[in-house]
């Protein structure tokens, strides 16, 4: 059951960057099970997690957490 809403930026960037859950889970240094739970809304990442997806999606972390609002 999901408690947060879902990340859509954060699963529309990787796919704009074409990278796929695994691949960005790696650049970030997480599993992707982590990640797809991100995405989904069962968890948040923490703010280390939070830069991390920025630097690696090129954008600013204010952009990953803009839908959640």
């Amino acid at each position: 059951m999901k408690n947060v809403k879902p990340m859509i930026t954060l699963k529309n960037l990787r796919k704009e960057k074409g990278l796929k859950q695994k691949e960005l889970a790696e650049k970030v240094g997480i599993n992707w099970q982590a990640l797809s739970s991100y995405e989904q809304g069962y968890r948040r990442p923490d703010l280390v997690t939070l830069y991390n997806l920025s630097v690696a999606l090129e954008c600013r972390m204010d952009d990953l957490v803009a839908d959640l609002l």
